[in-house]
């Protein structure tokens, strides 16, 4: 039956024709596998367990028949607690208290791709007798569009060095997502490009959503052609300790304890980068840090090559973290009956002349400036954020507090490492890389060069004209 509804398309699954119509307009031809099987048991009202690679269309899965659901009510108000209701959710990060804010009829579609254990814990909250939908596919697309590719490094110093190589020559071309393990070396990360000269956004799951959303927004426009992001999990407040009775403090917790440290800021739990977030036309993915589970490699590497868009994957592995390299190969190995992480052939040698200049920006990229750096934008975030607007108003002091602190400046940028001349290039590399990208020039003010006319060049030897200054005087004065 799903091969047949895969062939026929979706006016045989007996949606609204305004969804049809939509469906049409966006382009989509033909249901992938994870549609074709799960929107006609959805249609039928049955609780749905799915689980399907990225990129697969599991949005469109559970969204459709969601929708169908939603036009077919014709009192809006009060329709989520109306009998019959239908629940979909998609990559969720943690089961939560749902169980008061289900009514007691509903239908629940829960569509994943990955299970873990919290998803089966949601499972037994929220499904009631599911119908299990697993399409027979590997969990990521196969070499034909994903190119998946792994290099040892020696040292720390070799990551940094290859991605500067990659990013800083234009070897990578196109956009990329950058994966680090931790906060904190997602803005280290962050100011190393910059040390280069290669804009880069770390996306920080301590700021508020909307300003999370907006910076996905600005890449998925192609503003940046990088973003440094982590799937870290963290708290979704910082630990708190009791003072003693006396005011003596716990061991620990002295001033001289926390110096170095990143501030405590609270975290959304639910928020991961790896997970159900759509990124727009991304080529590449670069795992900076080697995942620590192979359910969090699958869904990095599936933010690209979604659809039918070709992609490509690398993964930077230090000696320590082979371990967990070689568990995602064997098992990504056992899904396909192949290795699909083939060894990244390239020469370090040749990037050797541009060793001393990743040393000069990790060296400038210290702690302290790792420090600073996540301290401006929680306090930035603070300017612009809308709810302290009267709170501001009141207290004026407390502004200008924000805005006349001192200038942080995270990492001294030194200008000589932006230019890359051509003697650093390797000779091989001289035909392709292209470290010094020509940029667009744009008129000063609108009414520059109005009607046309050639700007005058001052050099004679090119425009091969030369006006003596009193020559003008001396014919003016001519009768």
């Amino acid at each position: 039956m799903a091969a047949e509804m895969e062939e026929k398309g979706f006016e045989h699954m007996g949606l609204d024709g305004r969804l049809l119509r939509a469906v049409a307009e966006l382009g989509w031809a033909v249901p992938t596998a994870i549609q074709a099987r799960a929107i006609p048991l959805a249609m039928e009202g049955r609780d749905l367990l799915a689980r399907a690679r990225t990129g697969s269309g599991k949005t469109g899965a559970y969204g459709l028949p969601l929708l169908h659901k939603l036009l077919g009510i014709k009192e809006v108000p009060g329709a989520w607690g109306a009998p019959g209701a239908l629940r979909g959710t998609g990559d969720t990060g943690g089961s939560g208290d749902t169980g008061g804010h289900m009514p007691k009829i509903y239908q629940a579609l829960l569509v994943s791709a990955t299970l873990n254990p919290e998803l089966e814990a949601l499972q037994e909250l929220v499904l009631h007798n599911p119908v299990q939908v697993v399409p027979p596919e590997p969990r990521l697309p196969g070499r034909s569009q994903l190119q998946q590719f792994q290099l040892r490094c020696g040292t720390e110093e070799d990551k940094f060095l290859l991605l500067a190589a990659l990013l800083k020559l234009r070897l990578l071309r196109g956009r990329a997502l950058l994966f680090v393990g931790s906060l904190a070396r997602a803005f280290r990360l962050k100011l190393f490009l910059e040390q280069f000269g290669i804009a880069a956004c770390a996306l920080n799951p301590q700021l508020p959503a909307r300003s999370r959303c907006h910076v996905i927004a600005q890449f998925n426009r192609g503003l940046y052609d990088y973003i440094v992001a982590t799937d870290e999990e963290g708290p979704a407040e910082p630990p708190r300790h009791r003072p003693r009775k006396g005011g003596t403090a716990r061991k620990g917790d002295k001033k001289g304890d926390r110096k170095g440290q990143p501030p405590q800021c609270p975290q959304d739990p639910e928020f991961g980068v790896s997970r159900g977030i759509d990124f727009q036309n991304v080529a590449a993915v670069i795992n900076f840090d080697v995942p620590n589970s192979v359910e969090t490699y699958i869904h990095r590497v599936g933010r690209t090559a979604r659809g039918d868009s070709p992609g490509t994957a690398l993964t930077l592995a230090l000696p320590d973290e082979l371990e967990g390299l070689r568990r995602i190969e064997d098992t990504l190995a056992a899904e396909n009956g192949q290795s699909m992480l083939q060894p990244y052939e390239f020469r370090m040698e040749e990037i050797e002349t541009l060793r001393y200049r990743c040393r000069d920006a990790m060296r400038a990229v210290t702690k302290q400036a790792v420090r600073e750096a996540r301290l401006r934008e929680l306090r930035q975030e603070l300017l612009n954020c809308e709810k302290l607007k009267v709170y501001f108003e009141d207290n004026p002091r407390d502004l200008q507090a924000l805005r006349h602190d001192r200038p942080l400046h995270p990492a001294s940028v030194q200008p000589h490492l932006g230019h890359v001349p051509d003697y650093l290039v390797p000779p091989s590399l001289r035909g392709i890389a292209d470290p010094n990208p020509k940029k667009r020039k744009c008129p000063r003010g609108a009414g520059a060069r109005r009607g046309g006319s050639k700007p005058r060049s001052g050099n004679p030897l090119q425009s091969f004209r030369f006006t003596r200054r009193g020559s003008k005087r001396g014919a003016a004065g001519t009768p």
